[in-house]
């Protein structure tokens, strides 16, 4: 914990690591991979994120489901639904990723709205990971069906080479609780869908709210927290009149419910934990802002 005050507010940066974990006690997951297979994806883009791909289906552990879309002019899935990680599913997902080919246009929202789809009500963490090297026009568009279908999904998104709207695909995945990888280089395909693989396939808390305990006005950032993965830490940043003594911290961890009352004592003063606040604060406005509110939310950065 590490505080400031200024200008009679009181202002923290809370940091929370969970315990180290075996991955039989991480969350089951229903993970759905959507494959861009335009035109623009032929020669090493596609042969590249196949590969990636396969080494995707290879990780899975017994308990996830999973599901593989691929997107040209049309969309098309493996399964009807997620399938649970057997040899047999495996094995026809891998000879399906082997057989994928690019050609066509790119058509991403009936892709989106696919993926966003068939969502059963379980526990398993749903994330939907989304790889494109193609540049997105209808930014508004795919935001609004990312909106109005997201539900319990996780969205992340990897752009490939230079062609990719970073800015939509950074917005989409931080509204969807998943991050933004981009992939600038052909020969780091594998290396960094590796890494992204290794992290989500490791999750350990999910659902986070955090209850201040106190009637003041506290204004934390970010405001949707995203699922804590193994090894990465958890940092809030919050404003109010006076912190409480403690906070309650709560989630899905498994098949329970998971809490823990922390208190707020025995932090360290320093400079730069109000700077932080508002940078968090004027981040997250600008990730939901339309055309149309730009000029109300800059007179609130203001």
């Amino acid at each position: 914990l590490f505080t400031e005050e200024k200008h009679g507010e009181h202002y923290a940066m809370l940091m929370m690591v969970p315990p180290n974990v075996e991955k039989s006690q991480t969350l089951n997951r229903e993970i759905i991979y959507v494959i861009d297979t335009s035109g623009s994806m032929s020669g090493q883009s596609i042969i590249q994120a196949r590969t990636a791909l396969e080494l995707a289906l290879g990780r899975l552990k017994p308990g996830d489901r999973f599901n593989v879309i691929q997107f040209n002019s049309l969309t098309s899935s493996l399964f009807n639904q997620a399938e649970t990680a057997t040899p047999a599913s495996l094995q026809t997902a891998i000879n399906y990723v082997r057989s994928l080919k690019a050609g066509g246009g790119t058509e991403m929202a009936t892709a989106l709205r696919t993926a966003l789809a068939n969502q059963t009500d379980n526990n398993d963490l749903r994330q939907v990971i989304f790889m494109t090297d193609g540049s997105i026009g209808n930014e508004q568009a795919l935001f609004d069906i990312i909106q109005q279908q997201l539900g319990r999904s996780r969205l992340f998104t990897i752009g490939i080479g230079s062609a990719p709207n970073s800015h939509f695909m950074q917005r989409a995945a931080s509204f969807g609780r998943g991050t933004h990888t981009y992939i600038g280089k052909l020969e780091e395909v594998q290396t960094r869908m590796q890494a992204l693989f290794e992290k989500i396939e490791s999750p350990v808390l999910k659902d986070i709210n955090i209850d201040w305990h106190t009637h003041s006005s506290i204004e934390s950032w970010p405001q949707k927290i995203t699922d804590l993965y193994r090894g990465e830490p958890l940092i809030i940043t919050a404003k109010a009149d006076q912190l409480p003594e403690s906070i309650k911290v709560s989630g899905n961890v498994v098949s329970k419910q998971w809490s823990s009352n922390l208190k707020l004592s025995g932090g360290q003063n320093r400079k730069g934990i109000a700077t932080l606040w508002a940078r968090n604060k004027i981040a997250a406005l600008m990730e939901q802002k339309r055309d149309a509110e730009f000029e109300s939310i800059k007179q609130i950065v203001i």
